[in-house]
């Protein structure tokens, strides 16, 4: 064999021996992208969030509007890109009056530029600062609603197939009006679904309607020295949950206290 020929059969080999180095170096690189991929966490799911407050002349205690005011800031430290925000005050006008605040946050794409991020952390920072004056202020209404219409709360609760669904109720949870009066109508397990028809018949709810909604009650507590009422909370709490699980929205607090 010649020297010119030994050195082609060389080179050729190192060729093949190089090529094959890198495709091995590329079949690694890929895999190694592929497994930090999969370590990422998948984008946060968007929330569209409704807090009803009550504003009837039941709700006095300040230590329980203290507690609603932290909880509601910490509702607001949740906030993120594409989220949703309302506040409705229960009243006597449950179904007609404006939302007290509302506010729907921009997106933040990935990977956005310092320029970008400054702009969205300020409409947050602005958006968390109109909110908080406006929770404060429904607290402190200028006139305390003479019924608490809760029920008509549930025609205002919008779908929204793109965001997570929750709903705080800050309340007693004691509807009273002339459809119902849960501060005069003993409830029972007996005459609970009773009572829930006709009311389902008035408001025209479909079975499911609010199918994915996350129900959260924060009760208005009872004092140490004050009457009991006639519904304790363990049948309010069966109440809610019969007409929420009807709906098919999910009950996941009925409490006076809560730690998030």
């Amino acid at each position: 064999m010649s020297r010119r020929t030994h050195q082609t059969n060389l080179t050729g080999r190192t060729n093949r021996g190089l090529q094959a180095v890198a495709v091995v170096s590329a079949v690694v690189l890929c895999a190694a992208a592929i497994y930090w991929l999969s370590l990422e966490e998948p984008r946060r799911t968007p929330v569209s969030c409704d807090v009803f407050v009550d504003q009837s002349g039941s709700i006095k205690s300040e230590e329980q509007l203290t507690q609603w005011r932290e909880v509601f800031a910490k509702l607001l430290d949740r906030l993120g890109p594409l989220d949703s925000l309302r506040i409705f005050g229960i009243h006597d006008q449950t179904t007609n009056a404006a939302p007290i605040f509302q506010a729907e946050l921009r997106d933040l794409p990935e990977g956005a530029g310092l320029k970008e991020v400054k702009e969205w952390r300020a409409e947050l920072a602005r958006v968390r600062e109109e909110a908080t004056k406006a929770f404060h202020q429904s607290l402190r209404p200028q006139q305390r609603a003479s019924t608490t219409d809760i029920l008509s709360s549930l025609d205002r609760i919008k779908p929204d197939r793109a965001r997570k669904r929750e709903v705080w109720f800050m309340s007693d949870m004691l509807q009273a009006t002339r459809e119902l009066n849960l501060e005069k109508t003993a409830l029972s397990e007996e005459n609970i679904a009773g009572l829930l028809n006709p009311v389902v018949a008035n408001h025209q709810w479909q079975k499911g309607a609010l199918a994915g909604v996350e129900v959260y009650c924060l009760l208005n507590s009872v004092g140490i020295n004050g009457p009991s009422p006639l519904n304790d909370r363990h049948i309010l709490e069966r109440f809610w949950k019969t007409l929420f699980e009807h709906l098919g929205a999910d009950l996941k607090m009925f409490e006076t206290h809560v730690t998030l």
